[in-house]
């Protein structure tokens, strides 16, 4: 809260941060709204905040997926983060493992699907190294 004050306090687009935070608290007070005051039945307002929840980390693990045009255009992988694929990949096979522990489809399958996505965009890493990456070692050869 205290990075979002400052943000907010030396920021020239007020009006931009007012519509984020307007966004954000729609998003994050909707689910609760509809499970308090318009759905009556628990188990089917669980399932439905377990579809929801399922999205959304799924949309998540499939973020760096974004570049993945360019990624194939460029036959280079500088415009994907290692450390948020490879994180992104350890976490869902971390949270895959629980939810199989606790036999959680909730848990389980997004996580699942986010392993594999994380498998794929690490290959991307093997298929297509970072022309940094080969800089350097191109420079170590010569050097050496």
């Amino acid at each position: 809260m205290l990075y979002l004050f400052v943000f907010y306090i030396y920021t020239v687009k007020k009006s931009h941060v007012h519509r984020l935070l307007l966004v954000a608290a729609v998003i994050l007070f909707s689910p609760l709204l509809y499970l308090r005051h318009v759905e009556e039945d628990v188990s089917l307002a669980s399932y439905r905040l377990g579809i929801m929840c399922c999205c959304l980390t799924v949309s998540t693990y499939m973020s760096p997926m974004a570049s993945l045009k360019d990624v194939c255009r460029t036959k280079s992988v500088e415009s994907m983060s290692f450390l948020l694929v490879i994180f992104n990949f350890l976490a869902a096979g971390c949270w895959f493992s629980y939810g199989t522990i606790l036999n959680d489809m909730f848990v389980a399958l997004p996580n699942l699907l986010g392993l594999m996505f994380g498998f794929v965009q690490l290959s991307l890493f093997c298929v297509y190294p970072s022309s940094r990456h080969k800089t350097k070692s191109l420079a170590s050869t010569i050097t050496a």
